[in-house]
C-alpha cells in the first residue's frame, strides 16, 4: 500500500518476515531469552476471561500488562484489515491505555534484560526506558520543508544516562489508535509521519553534510487494540541526499569510519576476515543492501516501510511472537550496530563490541536444563504458597467457629439469670419501715449522736 505524505511516498510492505525487520542474530538471541511462559497462559482456555486477581504471587511478569490490555478498544480486527470499528462508549479512556499496555510490556523487557553500556567509567551508563511522552515532532519532507502535522505519540523509548544525568532521547516512537473514525490510510498517514520525526532526529544528532547522509533506519512499535505491531522504515542516504540538497556524493572512506561505530582494537588471531565475528557482520550488511535497493524505485521521494505481522497479546503465539520481536529490537540497538543516528553518536564516544559467537550445542542445553529448574522453582513456590494459604484459611475458619461458640455460651449463661429471682425477696424492697430506719441511724452516726 503506498501512502503520500506532502510529496513524499511511503510503501508499507505488510506482514513481513522478522528477519526483515530484526537481523537473525538477534532474533536467535531473544529466542533464548524470557522463555519462560506467563502466568496467564499456564492451563488457562480463555485468558480474556480470566481472573487477574489471582495471579501468581511468585512469578508478576506481565500482570501489568495483561490487567491494563482489559481496558484497551475491541476491535473485531486487525489494524491491516482496516477495522477501526468498536464500542464508542468510553473509548478516549479505553484509546489511552494502549499506551500504558506497551509502556508496562517494554518495561518487564527492560528489567528482565537489564542491558547497561558503560560510559566514561564503571559507574556511569546508559540504557533504554520507555517513557509515556505524549509529543507532536516536528519533521522535513525536503529542504526547508517543515511541518509540524504528526499525531502524538502515546510513549517513547528513551536513552537514558544513569546516574545523575537526567538526559534522555527519544529512538523509538509509539503509536496507537485514538481516532475511532479514521481510515487506514490515514492511520498509516500519520504512522509515515512518525518515522519522518524520528528519522530527522538521527540525522540532527549525526549532523552530516547535507549531500553525504548516511543511511538509516527508524523503528515505531504500534498497538491497536490487543494488536502489536512493528514498523521498520528504511532510509538510504543516497535518497535523502537527494532529497534534501539535490545531489549525493559518497562519503569517502575516512568519514564513512567516522560515521559509523568504532569498534575496539581486536587480537592478531581475529584479525582474519573469515571469522563468525566477521561474517555475522558481512551478512547484516549484505541484507540491508538487500532490503534498500529490491523496491527498484529510483525516485528519491519514495521510502519503504516494512511493517511485522499483528500479534495479539490475548493469544500465546501472539504474545510469544511480540516479545520475540520486542526483545530482538532492545538488543539491536544496543548492539551498536543499528543505523539510527542518535545511538551511532554514542557509541562512537563510548565504543562497545559484543560477542558474536553464537552458543553452543552444550550451552544451549544447559540454558535449557536451567529453563526448565527455574519453571520447577516457580511452581514449587506456588504450590508451597497456596498450602500456606490453605492453611491460614483454615486456622482462621476454626478461630472464627471458637469465637462464635464463646459468644453462644456467654448468652446462655447470662441468659440464665432471668428467672433466677425469687418472689420471697420482694420484703427487702418492700419493708418501708426499715429503710426509714436505716436512714435514721445514718443521720445520727453522721451527726454524732441521738
Amino acid at each position: 500500500m503506498e501512502i503520500e505524505v506532502h510529496g513524499l511516498k511511503a510503501k508499507f510492505l505488510f506482514n513481513q518476515h522478522e528477519e526483515n525487520l530484526i537481523p537473525a542474530f538477534y532474533l536467535r538471541k531473544a529466542a533464548r531469552s524470557l522463555q519462560r511462559t506467563a502466568w496467564i497462559f499456564r492451563g488457562i482456555k480463555d485468558p480474556r476471561h480470566a481472573n487477574l486477581d489471582r495471579w501468581s504471587k511468585v512469578d508478576i511478569r506481565f500482570r501489568g500488562v495483561f490487567k491494563t490490555l482489559q481496558k484497551t478498544p475491541k476491535f473485531n480486527k486487525g489494524l491491516y484489515e482496516g477495522d477501526l470499528e468498536t464500542d464508542l462508549e468510553g473509548f478516549g479512556d479505553a484509546a489511552r491505555a494502549q499506551g500504558k499496555v506497551v509502556y508496562a510490556l517494554l518495561e518487564d523487557i527492560s528489567q528482565a534484560l537489564d542491558i547497561r553500556r558503560e560510559a566514561n567509567d564503571e559507574r556511569y551508563y546508559f540504557h533504554l526506558r520507555p517513557r509515556l511522552f505524549n509529543m507532536q515532532l516536528e519533521y522535513w519532507t525536503g529542504h526547508y520543508e517543515r511541518h509540524k502535522d504528526t499525531p502524538y505519540t502515546a510513549g517513547v523509548v528513551c536513552l537514558e544516562f544513569k546516574p545523575g544525568q537526567h538526559l534522555m532521547r527519544a529512538i523509538v516512537p509509539i503509536s496507537t489508535t485514538t481516532d475511532h473514525s479514521s481510515s487506514l490510510e490515514s492511520s498509516l498517514a500519520g504512522k509515515f509521519k512518525l518515522l519522518l520525526s524520528q528519522f530527522l532526529l538521527n540525522i540532527h544528532r549525526l549532523h552530516p553534510p547535507g549531500d553525504k547522509f548516511p543511511d538509516q533506519e527508524v523503528f515505531l512499535i504500534g498497538l491497536h487494540g490487543s494488536r502489536l505491531h512493528v514498523f521498520r522504515g528504511i532510509f538510504p542516504g543516497h535518497k535523502t541526499s537527494r532529497l534534501w540538497s539535490g545531489r549525493h556524493n559518497p562519503a569517502s572512506s575516512e568519514e564513512s569510519d567516522a560515521s559509523s561505530v568504532k569498534e575496539p582494537a581486536k587480537p592478531a588471531d581475529q584479525d582474519r576476515f573469515y571469522t563468525k565475528h566477521n561474517i555475522e557482520r558481512f551478512l547484516q550488511h549484505v541484507e540491508w543492501q538487500r532490503l534498500s535497493t529490491c523496491d527498484n524505485e529510483p525516485g528519491e521521494r519514495v521510502f519503504r516501510v516494512l511493517g511485522s505481522q499483528e500479534y495479539d497479546l490475548w493469544c500465546p503465539e501472539g504474545f510469544g511472537g511480540a516479545l520475540r520481536i520486542l526483545v530482538a529490537l532492545v538488543m539491536y540497538l544496543m548492539s551498536g550496530r543499528a543505523r539510527c543516528g542518535i545511538l551511532q553518536d554514542v557509541f562512537e564516544k563510548f565504543p562497545y563490541d559484543e560477542e558474536d559467537e553464537p552458543e553452543s550445542e552444550e550451552e544451549e542445553k544447559d540454558g535449557k536444563a536451567k529453563l526448565a529448574r527455574e519453571e520447577e522453582e516457580v511452581v514449587e513456590q506456588e504450590r508451597m504458597l497456596e498450602e500456606e494459604a490453605r492453611l491460614k484459611r483454615e486456622e482462621d475458619r476454626e478461630r472464627c467457629w471458637a469465637r462464635e461458640a464463646m459468644r453462644g455460651s456467654a448468652g446462655d449463661r447470662i441468659g440464665g439469670f432471668r428467672n433466677f429471682r425469687k418472689p420471697w425477696w420482694d420484703w427487702v424492697w418492700e419493708d418501708k419501715n426499715d429503710e426509714g430506719q436505716a436512714k435514721d441511724d445514718a443521720d445520727g452516726i453522721l451527726k454524732g449522736g441521738p
